[in-house]
């Protein structure tokens, strides 16, 4: 039997082969998408971490010159510290702390059409305050501190965008914040782990976002007693740290669940 092409119901491609049906390679369900206004983004409250390791699973156009980023934004006390990726044919990048959040610009040209894959981002730093950062397994490193950061507060995940048009957004999926540095081995095992199966290990596995089931209805409340519900994505880590849709339309949580998993993630 030769091989035979079929599209499910999320438009998904399968293939068939000897009449097993398989799923397309590195097929990361729903991504976070954001909005063309860039007024919403998730927000996750995280404890303060002496060390700290992040990831992140983004898709970039590679056959299109352009500007936009994807950002593992963290604010600090002192400011922000964040990750700065711009992607296209000619990408640069690095880690940066500032007083304002990533912000950029530049000429911008169409970037649909093409093939969008994905790659990680990777940022860390130890309790001495020695920074790494990545894109891809690509890891440099920083000696020197960049500045006091201050007490941690929030994570802010956003796809920025120069222009405000939907053409320039890249989603991305999979977020890990780790309470210290993790070795090189498990950064090639999240990173050759484009199916989204667990991490290789939990240990200091503070939050873990994916966005297999978009949106839910969750408890923030910090006894998870049900007096706190939010529209957000759910924390896999079991430490319930989720990540809040920011900036919903006015509504009950039904309506507003409903606008996010139907405006704010899209299929990949």
């Amino acid at each position: 039997m030769g091989l035979e092409i079929y599209k499910n119901a999320n438009d998904n491609i399968l293939f068939t082969g000897g009449g097993n049906i398989l799923k397309r390679p590195y097929d990361y369900s729903f991504c976070y998408m954001g909005m063309v206004n860039d007024t919403q983004y998730i927000k996750v409250a995280l404890p303060d971490l002496e060390e700290m390791s992040a990831t992140m699973f983004t898709f970039y156009n590679k056959s299109r010159d352009g500007v936009s980023a994807q950002g593992l934004n963290f604010k600090y006390a002192n400011g922000w510290l964040h990750s700065g990726w711009h992607f296209g044919n000619n990408y640069d990048g690095g880690l940066n702390f500032s007083t304002t959040e990533l912000s950029f610009g530049g000429n911008v040209v169409n970037q649909k059409g093409g093939l969008q894959i994905p790659d990680m981002i990777f940022i860390s730093y130890d309790k001495n305050n020695n920074y790494q950062h990545s894109k891809g397994l690509n890891i440099a490193s920083t000696a020197a501190p960049l500045v006091d950061r201050g007490v941690m507060e929030y994570l802010k995940l956003k796809v920025y965008n120069y222009g405000g048009r939907e053409e320039f957004y890249y989603p991305f999926n999979q977020i890990t914040i780790w309470d210290r540095v993790l070795s090189k081995d498990e950064l090639r095992h999240l990173y050759n782990n484009k199916s989204l199966n667990e991490p290789l290990v939990n240990q200091g596995l503070v939050c873990y976002l994916k966005f297999d089931k978009r949106s839910e209805i969750l408890d923030f409340s910090k006894n998870q007693d049900g007096s706190d519900m939010r529209v957000g994505v759910r924390d896999y880590s079991g430490n319930n740290y989720h990540g809040e849709n920011m900036n919903l339309p006015a509504g009950t949580l039904q309506e507003q669940l409903d606008y996010a998993k139907e405006n704010l993630f899209v299929i990949k």
